[in-house]
């Protein structure tokens, strides 16, 4: 199984069992979320996990890459957050505990707010 679905389904159990419903996901049989398309750039992302909580959406970006571009990262964060925000809800990132110095560096320098991001260890 790879490694993403793994984490994809270990997320979803977990999230369950805070309450939260209505999961959409492009990485498994559920229903497909919606994509999202960036004005600035016209380049559509859809996040792996979308899950439903209280009165709001929350979007969940598996990031597992060992050196993750910044550029694209910034950006598919600016994106997924911004749409995430108009559905009352807020984008998390899911990524390796050994990586998230890095993403919390990046998120700061390019001045990202209000997103999450759960550790996970993938060994």
């Amino acid at each position: 199984m790879k490694i993403k679905q793994r984490i994809l389904e270990a997320l979803r159990d977990y999230l369950k069992s805070k309450g939260y419903k209505r999961f959409e996901s492009r990485l498994n049989s559920m229903e497909k979320p919606d994509e999202i398309v960036s004005d600035e750039t016209k380049k559509t992302y859809a996040p792996d996990l979308v899950a439903q909580h209280s009165n709001g959406k929350f979007l969940f970006e598996i990031e597992i890459a060992d050196d993750p571009d910044e550029e694209s990262l910034v950006e598919k964060c600016r994106v997924l957050s911004d749409a995430a925000e108009k559905m009352n809800g807020k984008l998390n990132l899911v990524v390796p505990v050994e990586n998230y110095g890095k993403v919390i560096q990046i998120l700061n320098t390019n001045k990202l707010e209000n997103i999450g991001v759960l550790q996970i260890n993938v060994r």
